[in-house]
């Protein structure tokens, strides 16, 4: 059965995500690629590698694929990262901007609310 998601770009498969789709004016699909292949452990490897979807080409296999002691290291470094992420701050915070009666025994309530990753 076909979702709304595979209706959107045809021939895009949107299971594997995220999905990247550069299209061109007239929306058709000029190239299309998945996170994974940008090189997501490196911010230079996706920032390369998203300069060269923009420019329409396809993204280059990153280096430290090659490189098992660099892949560990990127990996160890953004475990590292995402624990001092996680102990600092909570991932959802709400605050309570004002509440006043919406109806009887009913609240409005406006509410920030923060999501990090």
């Amino acid at each position: 059965m076909e979702k709304p998601a595979h209706r959107l770009i045809p021939g895009s498969n949107p299971k594997s995500l995220p999905l990247l789709v550069r299209v061109d004016r007239r929306g058709r699909r000029v190239i299309q690629t998945h996170g994974s292949a940008l090189g997501l452990l490196s911010e230079k490897a996706v920032g390369d590698n998203l300069a060269r979807l923009i420019d329409g080409k396809k993204p280059l296999r990153p280096a430290y694929l090659d490189n098992p002691a660099k892949r560990r290291a990127l990996i160890r470094k953004e475990a590292e990262r995402a624990t001092k992420r996680k102990s600092r701050e909570p991932t959802v915070s709400v605050r309570v901007l004002a509440r006043w009666p919406g109806g009887p025994k009913t609240w409005r309530w406006a509410l920030k609310i923060t999501l990090r990753n």
